[in-house]
């Protein structure tokens, strides 16, 4: 019985998130460089203000370069840690101009979703990272 539960929870919460992601219409990927350090660890709500305006941004509105970010977001797949990570940047997700996820994340690849769950999601670390080289090589 508990099985059940369990199961038919999973299933209902993995629902919601494609649901959630399937309404993105625009995505905003803010981040530092690389090599920028700090002797502390920056915390998914202090971003921005820990790097104030040394941080840049990248908005995203092309329908096809959406659904690439879609379908890595159907990537995530539990970190087995429960630390917090050391951010470097933030993709808000938005509908309509309402954000509707955050995800936070770090050096190596780590996400933080919304301020809770760690997941890790090469697909979508490795696009991130090249849309950073591409605004990086158009400057």
């Amino acid at each position: 019985m508990v099985f059940l539960f369990v199961f038919v929870n999973c299933i209902f919460t993995s629902c919601v998130n494609n649901s959630t992601y399937e309404k993105v219409d625009s995505i905003k990927i803010t981040f530092v460089n690389k090599g920028i350090t700090t002797p502390f660890d920056v915390d998914c709500s202090f971003f921005e203000n820990a790097f104030g305006k040394s941080y840049k941004y990248i908005t995203i509105t092309d329908s096809m370069t959406i659904e690439q970010v879609k379908k890595c977001l159907q990537r995530n797949a539990s970190s087995g840690f429960e630390k917090s990570i050391d951010v470097r940047g933030k993709m808000y997700l938005f509908r309509n101009n309402q954000v509707i996820a955050t995800y936070c994340y770090d050096r190596s690849g780590l996400f933080q979703v919304d301020n809770k769950d760690l997941v890790k999601n090469k697909c979508l670390f490795d696009f991130i990272n090249q849309q950073i080289e591409v605004n990086n090589s158009q400057k």
